[in-house]
Parts: C-alpha cells; structure tokens; sequence
C-alpha cells in the first residue's frame, strides 16, 4: 500500500495482529525493532530458511565474510551482508542487516559503531542456535576490511576468531605507485621483522629524494603510518601472509582455501544494486523501504538460492553421468583436480593507456637497446618506479621473436597476456633503431586467437629441426645482421650519433635508465628526475 508510510507498513506485515500480517516475510525476519524515538534506528535482520542452512553447512568452524553498503532505498539506511563461500568457490549470502542511520548523521556511510554490529550479530548468532536446536555456532576466520568497528563487533561475538582476522592491506589513495609496490612486498612477509626490514629500506630511499621533498615527505608519513598503526603484531597478523597461513592452519585447509579479501561480498552488494534491485526500480529512483524489504525477502533472495540449487543439481547430473561411464570414477578424479593454466600469448591491440607508459618509459630512457638472440631480439627494462637510490631495482626481460610471438617477465604479463607498457616500449624502441639499422619488422599479432596460434605452430616447429635451406625469409635476415655484427660492420647501435651531447648529462637526475655503451653492453644511466605522478 503506497498510500501509507513505509515504516507503517513493514509493521503491520511483521505484526501478526495485523490483517496485512504477511507470514512469509514474517518468517525470514529474525529481528525487527521500530523506529519509536528520535535516539532509536530502525533495524532489520533476515536470514531465510535457506539461508539458515547455509549458514551451519558452509560457516559454522570455518570462514565468515563481513561488509557493508548504503544507497539502497530512498532513506538513509545501512546494509550489513554476511556470506560464506561454496563447495565452488561462489559467495552464498547467510544475513541481511538492515539498520538505519542514528538521528542527525550527516553521511550514512559513517553511521554505524562497533555497538550495532555487535549487537545485530548477536541476534543472528542466536537465531542461529535456536534454528538448530540449541547448539552453538562460531566461525573460527573473519575476513572484513581495515575497520576496527566490524572487527570489535566480530572479536566480541566470536572471541576465537582472535588473531586471525583477514583484511586487505591499507591502502592510502594519495600514496603513489611506488608505496603500492612496497605493501605488495608486505603482504608476502611470513615474520614481523621481515616486514619491519622492507620499511626501513624504504625509508632509506624515500630520505634521498632531495629533487622532490613534497613527495619524499608524503611517502615518509605513510610509511611512519605503517610502522606505528599497522606493524603491531596483531594487525601486522591479521592481513598479511603470516595471518592467513595461520588461518589455514586452524581450518584445516590448504593456504588458497582462505580467502584474502572481500572480493566475493562486494562482488554481490554490486550485482544487489545494480542488477537484483534495478528490476524493481522505476526510471532509475530509489526503491521505498517498505518496497525494498519485501522484495529481497520475496523475489531476489529465493531467485538466489534457486540459482544456487539449480547449478548444483546440474553440477551433480554431470558427475552422475561421468562415474557411469566406463573408467568415469579416474575421469571424475583427473577433471576435479585439473588446472588447465593456457600460457599467456602477446597480441597488440589498442591500449591509450598502456601505449602513454610504454611512451613514458622510452622517454627516461629505462629501456635498454637489444640484444640479439637467435630467435629474435631481447631488451631489459628497469620499473617505471625504480630509482637511482634502490639498492636492487626490479628488472624485467622482454623478448620479441621473428615468428611473430613475444613475452614479457611482468606480472601484467604473466597474469593477462596482451601487450603490456614493457613490451609495448620495447616495440617503440625497434621501431626507433629500425630507422637506421637494418632491423627485421616482427609486428605482433592483433588478436589472442591469431597469438595462439602462432603459439602453437612455434611449439610444434621446435620439435622439428630446421635446416638453412628451409629457414624462413625472416630467419635468413636474422641470420644476416648477425653475420654483420659479427664482422663490425655496425659496430654499435646508439641513440645518439657521435657528435650529438646528451640532454641527460646532468648528475642530479632520478630515474634508472638504461643505454647503449657498446656491442650491445649497457649500463645503468641517471636521466630525468623522478617524480611521484
């Protein structure tokens, strides 16, 4: 009924006095307060049956997943999800926590403490225990983010998830790419002193950088953030490696089992938003609350639940019919424990983005020249955020073939394939020589498909020696400029001819680069300054 207030509705169907008393909505709600009073919020807790169950199968002595949203309706209410994680790896949603800001609240993302949490978890805890005859219920590993207010709220409820909370590592927006590299290098540390090692390293960089005391100053604070907030033993433990072997070992499950974010819950309250409840929303306009409520209890919670039961049976029909077959039990086996990892392949496709750092990496000179190799040409290339001052600066190895495939040593590469900025660089740089050195074109190929491809024929020709004589064009011109190396006829190749003088000449530069010395040696040189961007 649009006509009556939505606060007056949501109680007229959970009230069972009520003639609009709605005993399916009243069912999936577990707690349920009004809003009587100024100093009062609003609160609303549901777990359907289903959700119950899921709950005790998939979080009962192991992993819970703690997060909130805003945004959901036309008044300020917040959005508490609690999930757990599937046989296949998927999120299940076990709680929905609703609660609306306190009177006064300027920001609804902020208007929550450690009090409400604490005290609406503890309402599902116990409806929990009274859902399964009384018996206790505690999860063992909490994996929220950096908030202290959900991690008081989890630690009061379940006490043994102490010291082994899981978080992501903080992140502070204004620090630049360098600072990002360093807590990366954190969250693989298994001791404190370790971590405690690599900051003081960096300390020592960051103090060096005269050219650029504003920058050096605001990498300084956050470091000094780190040391004195985040290396406290029990943070330090909660979210980096350390925390999360430690999990894995009260579990019961292998390292991978325990997972390092959030990732899954946010994943959900995105597809909540903008999928589950647009279907509800007119013209883009926030739902009622009264509307929201009785649509999530309704429609998108079962819509959820049935998908999970329906890709599980499906799942369970596959298996039937594998152990059917004959050998189907070693077939089942061999496909469960399968991980088919396809290699990346290098392929150039449109990138503005990556092609503008491919451009700034050529431009400070942190590219050497090639090397020639018998298949194709190779290049070093320094990070984009190395600098004079570190004592060991990550390098990465490029190769560029004449078959037409290329790789790249970074992680972008590794993990995604394509052309990344190093290998794009790379590319720019044979461009350059290619002007005046007798330098074959290897272009890339333009899709993943035509990469594996190539892939694949180069596999299988490895296989099979090749003589001279069948050698292809572009393997005969290969052979050639190494015949020409060999007998100096191009001596060495330089960005510069000899009576040009560097614009790079200046000894208070800072950034790594590289450049030619002479056969293709080269050597770290100091260019263009070093600026957090």
């Amino acid at each position: 009924m649009v006509s009556e207030p939505p606060h007056v509705n949501l109680h007229k169907w959970l009230n069972p006095k009520s003639l609009q008393y709605n005993p399916t909505l009243a069912a999936a709600v577990f707690h349920y307060s009004a809003r009587t009073e100024r100093n009062e919020r609003l609160e609303i807790c549901i777990a359907t049956q289903e959700m119950m169950k899921a709950a005790w199968k998939y979080s009962n002595r192991l992993q819970i997943l703690l997060d909130g949203t805003f945004g959901l309706c036309d008044r300020r209410l917040l959005l508490f999800i609690v999930m757990a994680i599937d046989e296949e790896r998927h999120g299940i949603p076990l709680a929905f926590l609703f609660f609306s800001a306190p009177a006064g609240n300027l920001q609804s993302s902020a208007g929550y403490d450690t009090e409400i949490l604490t005290h609406l978890l503890s309402k599902w805890k116990a409806s929990l225990e009274d859902f399964n005859e009384g018996k206790p219920f505690y999860a063992l590993v909490a994996i929220t983010d950096t908030n202290l207010k959900e991690r008081a709220a989890l630690l009061t409820i379940f006490p043994d998830i102490n010291k082994m909370l899981k978080g992501k590592a903080p992140v502070l927006l204004d620090i630049k790419a360098r600072l990002w590299l360093l807590e990366e290098a954190l969250i693989s540390t298994v001791s404190l002193e370790a971590a405690k090692t690599i900051i003081a390293d960096e300390t020592q960089v960051l103090q060096t950088l005269t050219d650029n005391v504003s920058a050096a100053e605001k990498g300084l604070l956050h470091l000094n953030y780190l040391t004195s907030y985040w290396l406290s033993f029990d943070l330090w433990a909660s979210w980096l490696d350390f925390g999360r072997h430690l999990a894995a070992r009260i579990l019961g499950c292998k390292f991978d089992g325990v997972l390092p974010t959030t990732n899954h819950l946010e994943l959900f309250n995105s597809l909540l938003k903008r999928k589950h409840l647009h279907r509800w929303q007119r013209r883009g306009h926030r739902l009622r609350l009264d509307v929201l409520i009785k649509a999530v209890v309704i429609d998108i919670l079962p819509a959820i639940f049935e998908q999970h039961r329906m890709q599980r049976q499906e799942r369970g029909s596959i298996r039937e019919w594998i152990l059917s077959l004959p050998g189907g039990q070693r077939l089942w086996e061999e496909r469960s424990n399968a991980q088919i990892i396809l290699p990346p392949v290098a392929y150039l496709v449109n990138d503005p983005v990556r092609d503008a750092s491919a451009s700034a990496i050529l431009y400070h000179r942190q590219i050497s020249v090639p090397v020639l190799e018998e298949d194709g040409l190779q290049f070093t290339c320094y990070s984009s955020h190395a600098t004079p001052h570190d004592r060991n600066p990550v390098q990465y190895t490029i190769c560029i073939r004449y078959s037409g495939s290329a790789s790249c040593s970074c992680l972008d590469f590794i993990k995604h394939g394509g052309a990344c900025k190093h290998l794009r660089a790379a590319l720019m740089r044979a461009n350059e020589l290619r002007q005046r050195y007798q330098i074959p074109s290897m272009p890339l190929p333009s899709s993943e498909q035509e990469a594996r491809n190539i892939y694949t024929c180069t596999t299988l020709a490895a296989a099979t020696p090749t003589s001279a004589s069948t050698a292809s064009p572009t393997m005969l011109a290969a052979i050639r400029i190494q015949d020409m190396f060999d007998e100096g006829g191009i001596g060495y190749l330089s960005d510069e001819d000899p009576g040009e003088v560097s614009d790079c000449s200046n000894g208070d530069a800072e950034s790594v680069a590289t450049d030619a010395d002479d056969d293709f040696n080269f050597v770290s040189t100091v260019c263009r300054p070093f600026k957090y961007t």
